[in-house]
């Protein structure tokens, strides 16, 4: 009789152990596919970190796209305000312009380019590598387009949504503007 009660006891730890475990790497990876991970505020977006490719609205009309520029030393044209909405995502719009950044159709698919326009869309912003660091996401069904630097071959470089890509290679470095 001793021996059957060790051995439920020992089960019972034993899936005890095995149900944390199970959740401890269920859940960080769940909370962070769907939450808009920063503070509501006003920021600069640099591609890669690099500070010479800001994400730009760089004429102010709706419906044009978004590019990529060195700092341009004029308030608002890469100023983009984000905000929360509530249910873990969240809206990003040109402090300038006051247009959303935007999917250029609306249904979301790879290598789509990326507009400012009048309607609001709902992004899904996760840290990355670092704290600054972040991706930005269209969310789909079956997973996420991430906000990327367009493979056109002009000039100034465009964004649009592509697959996720490993490394970090698609990552935003958002720099807060007070």
């Amino acid at each position: 009789m001793m021996d059957f009660r060790r051995a439920a006891s020992m089960t019972a730890a034993w899936v005890a152990a095995l149900g944390t475990v199970a959740a401890l790497t269920t859940t960080p990876s769940a909370v962070a596919a769907a939450s808009c991970a920063v503070n509501d505020g006003v920021y600069g977006a640099a591609f890669y970190g690099d500070e010479d490719a800001l994400l730009t609205d760089e004429s102010g009309e709706a419906g044009t796209p978004v590019v990529l520029r060195p700092p341009l030393g004029e308030p608002g044209y890469q100023e983009w305000a984000i905000d929360s909405s509530g249910d873990d995502t969240c809206t990003i719009r040109n402090v300038r312009s006051g247009h959303y950044l935007t999917p250029a159709a609306a249904a979301v698919r790879p290598h789509q380019l990326v507009l400012v326009d009048t309607r609001p869309f709902e992004w899904q912003v996760r840290i990355s590598s670092q704290a600054d660091r972040v991706f930005i996401s269209a969310p789909l069904p079956d997973g996420e387009l991430r906000l990327d630097q367009a493979p056109l071959l002009i000039n100034p470089p465009h964004v649009d949504l592509q697959e996720p890509r490993p490394y970090g290679a698609q990552e935003w470095q958002l720099i807060w503007h007070e």
